[in-house]
Order: C-alpha cells, then sequence, then structure tokens
C-alpha cells in the first residue's frame, strides 16, 4: 500500500493479460504450450487491466472516479499504454493454460470438478504449503478428485508434500502458485491487519457495565492512548487474523489444552484469560463447565462471540471486552483459570503477570490453574555450517562487511526449529515454576549451573526452550507439551540465541553457565537475556540478548 492509499501496483502480475484458455487436455501431466506466444495486442492487454485495477480499487478503496489525483494504472503503464504480457497460468491437473489466474481456477472448477483455492482456503494452508503442494501436484501428477471434500474423494494429505524438496520450482515464475496466494480471496490475507468491528450486541459484557460502584471506564481510543505504546502494539497484534491461525494449526499446543480441560472442568467456574478466539472457553464449555468467563482486551473477542454462537455455547460463556486489571467479573471466585500465556523462551511478552495477578484475586482457595507449572530449559548446539551462514555471512559478504547487520543478527534470538542432531549437551533447568504459589518477582532471576558436553566440538548457539503441565484431581501432575528440539515442533518452535563466536568445549569436561533473565527495564513484556560460559580452560565468553 502506498503512502497515498493507492494499492501497491507491484503484486499485480498476476492479473495481467488476456482470458482465452489455450493448449490441450491431452499428455500426462500439465506443460506449458506453444500457445504461449500468441498474445492479444498490447493495447488491448493494457485496456483491460487498467479496468481491472479499477474495479479492484473501487472494491476496496471506493469511487475515486472524481479525485483530482492521477490515475495510478497511469503512472504504472506509462503514457503509451505499453505493458509487457506475462508468463500464462498453466493449469493444475491437464495442459491447458491461460494468461489469468481465475480462468484457470474456474476451469479446474468446471473441467475438473476441483475448486482448488477453496480447498486451500478452508484448510488455511500457510504461504509454504501452497508452494509445496503446487510444486508437488506438478511433479506427480495426482488426480483432481484428490483435492475434492466429496465423501467419496480419496483425499490429499498436506504431508504428503511437507517435504522441503517441494520448495523447489518445478515450473519457472509458476503463476499457479501466485493464484492461489492472492486469487479471488475475498478477505487478503495481510499482517496485523485488524478484524473488522462486529455490531456490539446487547449481551456482549463491556467494561462499563462490570465496574465496581457504578465506575465507568472509556473502553474507547481514548482509553487505547492513555496506554503505554507497548501493550497498545501487543494487544493490536492480537486483534489480527493470521496469529490465531498459527495458533489454532498448532496441533500440539491445541490438543493437550483440550485434554487437560477435559480432565479438570465438570462442574467448575472457569476463567479464560486472553481467551483470543475463544477456542479454550468453547472446550471448556463443552466438557461441562459449570460456567465460563472469557476475558480479552483484543478486538478478537468480538469474533469469539460469533464461534461460541455458530457452535451453540453462547449462553455458557460470558464474554468481557477489556483489561482484566480494570474489569470486575460477574464472579468473585473461579474454580479454574485457563490461560494460554506463553511466549517465546516462555517468558516473552510478560503475560503470566496478569494470570498470576488474576489467580490471586479471583481463583478460590480449592482451585487449579491450566497450566499449574511451567519449566524453562536451556540446551548447547554445535553447528558449525548454520552459524556460518547466519552469523559468519555478514562478515564478508560479497567482499564488504556488514558489521551493523551482525550485530543485529546477534541482538536478538531467531525463533525457529533447532536441529536436534546438533544438540550436544543435556538439558539444562533454568527454572522450574510453580504456577500456583510464584510471584511476579520470581519472574526475574539468575541461574549458576553446569552441563557436560557429549562431543568435543565448537558451540555455536544456546537454545531455549519449554515445558507445561497440569494437576488432576487423583493428584498425578501431568506434563501438558514440551518444546524442545526432540519433540514435536509447535508454533513456538525454540529460541536459538546465537553466539558473536564459537566457543570450544571437550567431552566430558564440564562447562559453567549463568544466565540472567529478566524484564526489560522500560517494556515490561520484554526481556534481556545474558549468558556466561566458562570452559575447563578458563575460555570465557559472555553475551546479552533482547526478545
Amino acid at each position: 500500500m502506498s503512502d497515498n492509499g493507492v494499492p501497491d501496483l507491484v503484486e499485480l502480475p498476476s492479473v495481467m493479460a488476456r482470458s482465452n484458455i489455450s493448449g490441450s487436455s491431452t499428455g500426462d501431466g500439465p506443460k506449458f504450450s506453444s500457445a504461449h506466444q500468441e498474445f492479444a495486442p498490447k493495447t488491448a492487454g493494457t485496456v483491460e487491466l487498467k479496468s481491472r485495477i479499477a474495479e479492484k480499487a473501487k472494491d476496496r478503496f471506493g469511487d475515486v472516479s472524481s479525485s483530482d489525483e492521477e490515475d495510478p494504472a497511469d503512472d504504472f503503464f506509462g503514457e503509451e499504454d505499453e505493458v509487457l504480457q506475462p508468463d500464462p497460468v498453466c493449469c493444475f491437473f491437464c495442459n491447458r493454460d491461460a494468461d489469468l489466474p481465475d480462468v484457470i481456477l474456474e476451469h479446474c472448477k468446471s473441467e475438473h470438478g476441483c475448486d482448488l483455492a477453496a480447498w486451500v482456503k478452508k484448510r488455511l494452508l500457510p504461504t509454504e504449503d501452497i508452494v509445496k503442494m503446487v510444486n508437488f501436484i506438478r511433479k506427480t501428477h495426482p488426480t483432481p478428485s484428490s483435492f475434492s471434500d466429496k465423501p467419496s474423494a480419496s483425499g490429499a494429505d498436506p504431508a504428503s508434500w511437507s517435504a522441503d524438496d517441494y520448495m523447489m520450482p518445478v515450473c519457472a515464475e509458476d503463476h499457479g502458485i501466485t493464484s492461489l496466494l492472492i486469487w479471488d480471496w475475498s478477505e487478503p490475507d495481510l499482517p496485523a491487519e485488524p478484524f473488522p468491528a462486529p455490531v456490539k450486541r446487547q449481551q456482549d459484557m463491556d467494561i462499563p457495565s462490570l465496574m465496581a460502584g457504578g465506575d465507568s471506564v472509556d473502553n474507547s481510543d481514548q482509553c487505547r492512548d492513555r496506554d503505554d505504546a507497548r501493550n497498545v502494539d501487543y494487544f493490536d497484534s492480537y486483534s489480527g487474523f493470521n496469529i490465531h491461525c498459527e495458533m489454532l494449526r498448532d496441533k500440539v499446543r491445541t490438543e493437550t489444552y483440550r485434554e487437560a480441560i477435559n480432565a479438570v472442568v465438570r462442574g467448575k467456574d472457569v476463567l479464560d484469560i486472553g481467551c483470543g478466539s475463544g477456542v479454550l472457553s468453547c472446550f471448556a464449555a463443552r466438557a461441562g463447565a459449570k460456567r465460563v468467563v472469557a476475558v480479552d482486551k483484543a478486538d478478537i473477542i468480538e469474533h469469539a462471540h460469533d464461534i461460541a454462537r455458530a457452535n451453540g455455547l453462547e449462553k455458557l460463556i460470558q464474554f468481557v471486552h477489556g483489561d482484566l486489571d480494570r474489569v470486575k467479573l460477574p464472579v468473585d471466585k473461579v474454580d479454574v483459570i485457563v490461560s494460554e500465556w506463553m511466549g517465546y523462551f516462555l517468558l516473552f511478552e510478560g503475560m503470566l503477570d496478569s494470570v498470576i495477578a488474576a489467580r490471586d484475586k479471583y481463583l478460590s482457595p480449592t482451585g487449579t490453574l491450566i497450566p499449574s507449572s511451567a519449566s524453562l530449559y536451556l540446551t548447547a548446539l554445535s553447528d558449525e555450517e548454520d552459524w556460518k551462514t547466519t552469523v559468519g555471512f555478514w562478515g564478508d559478504a560479497y567482499g564488504l562487511k556488514f558489521d551493523c547487520l551482525r550485530r543485529h543478527t546477534l541482538r536478538y534470538p531467531s525463533v525457529h526449529a533447532a536441529d536436534p542432531t546438533a544438540v550436544v549437551s543435556s538439558t539444562i533447568t533454568l527454572r522450574a515454576f510453580d504456577l500456583m504459589k510464584c510471584r511476579v518477582e520470581d519472574l526475574d532471576f539468575s541461574t549458576e549451573t553446569t552441563f557436560t558436553p557429549i562431543k568435543s566440538c565448537n558451540i555455536t548457539a544456546l537454545v531455549g526452550f519449554f515445558d507445561v503441565g497440569y494437576d488432576v484431581a487423583s493428584g498425578e501432575h501431568k506434563v501438558m507439551f514440551c518444546t524442545s528440539p526432540a519433540d514435536t515442533t509447535t508454533h513456538w518452535a525454540q529460541s536459538v540465541f546465537y553466539l558473536d563466536k564459537v566457543f570450544p568445549v571437550e567431552q566430558g569436561l564440564p562447562v559453567s553457565l549463568t544466565a540472567d533473565i529478566r524484564k526489560t527495564r522500560d517494556d515490561k513484556r520484554g526481556l534481556t537475556v545474558t549468558f556466561y560460559l566458562k570452559n575447563s580452560a578458563a575460555l570465557e565468553w559472555k553475551q546479552t540478548y533482547e526478545l
């Protein structure tokens, strides 16, 4: 999007050109036909494209025909009305091709009985999976019925194209990928774009109606303006669509929460802190909770109510849109507090502070938390090829030094799945938290310990991860999940702290480790993390990171 509100035209080549279908439907797989060279006249193609751009702009920005500003399409094409014709879009299941993505998608629906765009959208496939899926289709030529939701269809499994090999393009400039990423989607999947605000319903509970003594708290933009900028950014980020899709796609996270909720909440009053899409509240209602109160300051809560309504649960869940620290809940005490508060490296985002405050205020003496325990761990990694690519690269990239970018790389941990075969130490426990008892001040801490390398090597990174657990009625404590490199990857992955220089260690000889973890002074949601290492040869290393 440009500064003056005009759509960014860089992404529009996927809609350039003519709309006829060409090629043959015979053959054993999709290939580009010789008809690619048969282009319509440039002027005609330009007029059609400019018309389509104008229609798209009108749909998103209203009628701007009376504006004195220049037509953005004119700026894009220039005064001569000339445009380069793009490569056509090849059908996913036969040899036919067309110049417009929607024509190919419609062709797949009418000729092959496969609405591929709808299939992708229904499953909320992320970009990487779409790229892999298209290359899988191009390479293996599955039947169109594999991508049908009909009961008789065999059904394509995204695991079939999970291998990284499918990131390699089968067709150069494959606009079929683009067609599934951006074409004919009623809601563009833009980062951090807030949901449109639904009309408030009378049964939606808001801050003024819940305040003690009739006091009213402004829940408008003026109230948000009084918050610090970090909190505004934080809650706005959770008002977007993408982040909730990511969490809901995380089966490890979501299914283990459902299991814990099913084991604990029957017949009890439940408080869901930071309810987001409302999935945990819906689980609690279905598991037989007597009452569920769901609280979130982010605007996503308005849609959580819609989700509860769509599933027939709206009478069991009361939604409170506001800051937990400011509202008075419709219950004095609850039996269970459930919250998915964990951030990267467990403590990033500082949401545990709110859970602890709510525990002290609302949890009954016999109540419990889900999760009720959390532990933060560290392990050492030796992956010199990865280090050279990530850190060493900036020292001499194309014969130039990029010291400022190297410093930036080392200032923050990288969030990704670490290679479990590169782990060279046992698991180091930095801190185990009993969430039923811990205090906010316990979340700033230092740990001194030692670990023993399992081989002689150079340590290139320290890797942080965590686990969480809950208590059942029998008194048994169960681990919900762990985010270690050896476990199934979650959306948290691991926090990889790259060393500024490799650190040599010897197999079997202990290494001293000190870890200091504290909230950032001016940002209660951020963390400042310092690690100190000392090996058997008295070589020392120290580095500070920010989250």
